[in-house]
């Protein structure tokens, strides 16, 4: 995707400023980042083609999306933006009802860090200051061990944690909550790293100089820095090895804050030899005689 730096954001008009906050209710903050984005370049389009973007007609979203510089998948979500921009104006026909998109189904990503990988990698995050060093491990083990997105790390906070019941309550996309169980390593980095904060209030992971939570950009470049990999990975690690170790995928669908179990299932890949494992120990006929 193109760098938004480059162009100054545009002024939407009332409408379209309707349709985005009642689209944040209901979507993550880098969901509605990005349709911010895809309906910005259309208005520059449209005001390229002297067009008015309320009476677009089915040729001239297709001339649009031609015009597009990007993969097959970007365009398809283009084409959503669109579609359900006009279902939320009632403007009928809807230019973008019966455009044809095939997306490329979504996969997962290639490298997913093996638990042999993931304990080194731990082992490894380092720092002189003892405070930085836990907050960075901490932040790993929860992308991992309870499967949190980037912005359900940077948005939790040390009043959503329960040390006594070794969970914590999260807000994922749209808003939603979901209570997640702390794997036994957490509860640990937690502890102490609380107690060397002092800290009964504020975010989880802090800035240290600020105070203030990691932003998302932040988050990110640690994970790269420090891991080699971007913080869904281990979200993915998480469900895989789950899955692989036998795991009901409804359990994982759960602790993930799937809306979808098919959600679940683009997580979840694991070799056919880990599968026949599964099936060989917890399956009532064997697959070998």
């Amino acid at each position: 995707m193109e760098n938004t730096i480059l162009e100054k954001p545009l002024k939407m008009d009332e409408v379209l400023t309707r349709y985005l906050e009642s689209y944040r209710l209901t979507h993550a903050r880098e969901t509605v980042h990005n349709r911010t984005y895809q309906l910005e370049k259309l208005l520059r389009w449209c005001a390229e083609k002297q067009l008015d973007y309320t009476r677009l007609k089915q040729i001239d979203v297709e001339n649009y999306m031609s015009s597009l510089p990007f993969s097959s998948k970007y365009r398809y979500d283009v084409r959503c933006t669109v579609r359900h921009l006009y279902e939320f104006l009632g403007i009928v026909p809807n230019p973008a009802a019966k455009i044809i998109i095939r997306s490329s189904p979504r996969n997962p990503p290639k490298k997913v860090p093996s638990q042999v990988t993931l304990e080194r990698i731990l082992t490894n995050i380092k720092n002189p200051s003892a405070e930085l060093t836990l907050r960075n491990r901490l932040m790993v083990e929860l992308a991992y061990g309870s499967g949190l997105r980037r912005g359900e790390l940077c948005s939790l906070t040390v009043q959503d944690v329960d040390l006594g019941q070794a969970c914590a309550t999260v807000t994922g996309k749209g808003n939603k909550t979901r209570v997640v169980p702390l794997t036994a390593k957490s509860v640990l980095l937690l502890k102490e790293y609380l107690s060397l904060r002092k800290a009964t209030r504020g975010p989880v992971l802090p800035n240290i100089q600020t105070g203030k939570p990691l932003s998302d950009r932040h988050i990110s470049k640690l994970f790269r820095v420090l891991t080699g990999h971007n913080t869904h990975a281990f979200r993915h690690a998480c469900a895989t090895h789950m899955l692989a170790n036998g795991c009901n995928l409804r359990h994982i669908q759960a602790l993930l804050g799937h809306t979808k179990i098919s959600t679940t299932e683009i997580y979840t890949h694991v070799d056919k030899s880990q599968l026949a494992k599964v099936i060989e120990t917890g399956h009532p006929r064997k697959c070998k005689p």
